[in-house]
C-alpha cells in the first residue's frame, strides 16, 4: 500500500502526457526551435493541471510533496527578483536605480521568456513528484525511458551507416554534424549518457535477482533473459556515443560508469556484480569493431592533441570570456537567458563568426560550459543555490541506493545518480543544459530518483526474492 495516495485517472492521464513529451522531445530536433519548445511548454502545463484536478479531488487523502523545494524556490525567486525591477519600474528611477541596477536584468524580455519556461518545468516537476507514487509507476515509466532512447540511438546509427545527409532521411539537414533528430551531436551524445546508467541499472537489477542454481536454472532464468535483453539496449547506446565523436559524451560517460561501479562496491552483495560494467564496454568495443573501428578511433586520435585543436581553444576563449562578464555581474548576474544579449560585447571576432554561424543554424549562441554560463545569468547567488540542489540530490540518490532493500528502488536510484552525475561531467564542455530535450528528460529522471526515494519508506516487509 502506498504511503500518498492518488486518484488513479488523473496519474495515468499524466503518465501518458509524460510518455507523448519523452517521445517528442528529442525527435523534434532536441526542441530547440520555438514551435518545439512552445509544445513542451504546453504540455508540462497540460500535465500540472491535470494533477491539480486529481490534487482537487483526492480531498484529505492526498500529500502534497516537494522534496529539493528548497532550492527550487530560492532559484524562481532569484530569477523573479531580476525581473521586479522593470515590473515596478524602479530601475529606470533616479534615486535608487543603482540599488535596483545591481540586482535587474539586462534584457527583461529574454529573461521573462527564460522565467516562464523555468516556472513550466517546476510545475512539471511537482506534478511528477506527486503523481509518481507507486514503485511499480516510476519502474515502468524509467523502462519507457530507456526504450525511447534505444530507439533514438538506433535512428543515430542507421543515418551514420547509411551516410545520408538528411534528418529522418527526408529533411536536408544544415549541418553534417547531425545525430538522430539531433543537430549537435554533442547533444544527441549528451540525451543518450542520461539514459544508458538506467539501462545498465534495470540489467543489474534481473542479474542480482537471479536464484536459481546450476547452469541450466540460471539459463533459464526469465531475469537472465531480462538482464539480456537491458544489456543489448545499454550496447547499442554506448555504440551510439562512440560513433557520435562526441568526445565531452565519451567523457561523460565514462564518469557515470565509474561512478555505477564504485556505488556497486560500496554494497557488499552487489560487488559481484561491479564487472558486469566491464563485459558491456567490451562487448561495445567489439561490436565497433565489427562497425569499423574508424569512428571510435577518429575520436580518441584527438584526444592527444586537444591543446591545439581548434575546437577546443573555442570552448576555451568562450569561457574564459564568460568568466571575465562574469566579474562584472559578481553576486546576481545578468539574467536568466540574457547570455546571447550581454556576451557580445565581452567576445572576440571569432565568437561574432560563431554567433553568424549558429544563426544560420537556427541555433542560440552559449558559452561551451554551463557553469559558467549559469554564473555569467545568475551570478554566485545562483551557482550557490544550484550547488546546494545538486548536493541534495546526489546525498538523497545515494542515501536510496545504500539504504533501501528492495531492488526496484535502489538500483534505479542509483542509475538516476549515474546519469545526472554524467550530464554534470559533459557540461564542463558543452552546455547540454541549454538543450530543452536534455533537460526535459534530466527533469524527469530526478522527479523519478525523489519518488523512488519516499516510495513504500518504512516498510519492512518484502518478498523474499527482493532481499538481499
Amino acid at each position: 500500500m502506498n504511503e500518498f495516495l492518488y486518484p488513479k485517472t488523473p496519474a495515468i492521464v499524466v503518465e501518458c502526457l509524460l510518455v507523448a513529451l519523452l517521445l517528442f522531445t528529442p525527435l523534434a530536433f532536441g526542441t530547440v526551435q520555438t514551435w518545439a519548445i512552445s509544445v513542451l511548454e504546453l504540455g508540462c502545463l497540460a500535465m500540472a493541471a491535470v494533477w491539480l484536478v486529481g490534487f482537487a479531488i483526492g480531498g484529505q487523502g492526498v500529500r502534497l510533496r516537494f522534496p529539493l523545494g528548497i532550492p527550487i524556490a530560492l532559484f524562481s525567486a532569484l530569477v523573479f527578483a531580476q525581473l521586479l525591477p522593470h515590473i515596478v519600474g524602479a530601475s529606470s528611477s533616479s534615486s535608487d536605480g543603482n540599488a535596483w541596477q545591481k540586482l535587474s536584468t539586462t534584457n527583461f524580455f529574454v529573461t521573462k521568456t527564460a522565467f516562464i519556461k523555468l516556472l513550466c518545468y517546476v510545475a512539471f516537476y511537482l506534478c511528477l513528484i506527486n503523481t509518481m507514487t507507486s514503485r511499480r509507476q516510476i519502474v515502468r515509466v524509467l523502462v519507457v525511458m530507456v526504450l525511447i532512447g534505444f530507439a533514438v540511438s538506433f535512428l543515430g546509427l542507421l543515418q551514420r551507416i547509411s551516410g545520408t545527409d538528411k534528418v529522418f532521411w527526408l529533411i536536408k539537414a544544415r549541418s553534417s554534424r547531425f545525430m538522430g533528430a539531433f543537430i549537435n551531436e554533442n547533444h544527441f551524445a549528451g540525451y543518450m549518457e542520461l539514459i544508458i546508467p538506467l539501462a545498465i541499472a534495470f540489467m543489474l537489477r534481473h542479474l542480482l535477482r537471479i536464484k536459481e542454481s546450476g547452469w541450466r536454472g540460471v539459463v533459464a532464468s526469465e531475469d537472465l533473459h531480462k538482464a539480456i535483453l537491458f544489456g543489448f539496449l545499454a550496447i547499442i547506446m554506448i555504440v551510439s556515443v562512440a560513433v557520435s565523436q562526441s568526445r565531452g559524451g565519451l567523457i561523460g560517460l565514462l564518469g557515470s560508469l565509474v561512478a555505477m561501479a564504485i556505488l556497486l562496491l560500496c554494497r557488499q552483495l552487489h560487488r559481484r556484480r561491479a564487472w558486469v560494467i566491464v563485459v558491456l564496454l567490451t562487448l561495445s568495443f567489439l561490436m565497433l569493431a565489427w562497425l569499423g573501428l574508424s569512428e571510435l578511433l577518429k575520436t580518441w586520435g584527438t584526444f592527444g592533441d586537444i591543446p591545439a585543436d581548434s575546437s577546443f581553444k573555442r570552448r576555451v576563449e568562450v569561457s574564459e570570456d564568460t568568466w571575465r562578464a562574469s566579474k562584472d555581474y559578481p553576486i546576481w548576474g545578468t539574467g536568466l537567458g540574457t547570455f546571447e544579449t550581454v556576451f557580445p560585447v565581452y567576445g572576440t571576432l571569432e565568437y561574432r563568426q560563431i554567433t553568424r554561424d549558429r544563426g544560420r543554424l537556427l541555433t542560440t549562441p552559449h558559452a561551451e560550459n554551463d557553469y559558467v554560463q549559469s554564473l555569467l545569468e545568475t551570478g554566485w547567488v545562483g551557482m550557490t543555490i544550484c550547488f546546494v540542489g545538486l548536493v541534495l540530490f546526489f546525498g538523497i540518490a545515494i542515501k536510496t541506493y545504500l539504504t533501501r532493500r528492495r531492488r526496484s528502488i535502489s538500483i534505479p536510484a542509483m542509475g538516476g545518480a549515474a546519469s545526472v552525475f554524467a550530464i554534470c561531467v559533459h557540461s564542463v564542455c558543452d552546455f547540454n543544459l541549454r538543450i530543452d530535450a536534455n533537460v526535459f528528460l534530466l527533469v524527469t529522471i530526478v522527479a523519478m530518483v525523489m519518488s523512488l526515494s519516499r516510495v513504500e519508506r518504512g516498510h519492512r516487509r518484502h518478498s523474499r526474492e527482493e532481499r538481499e
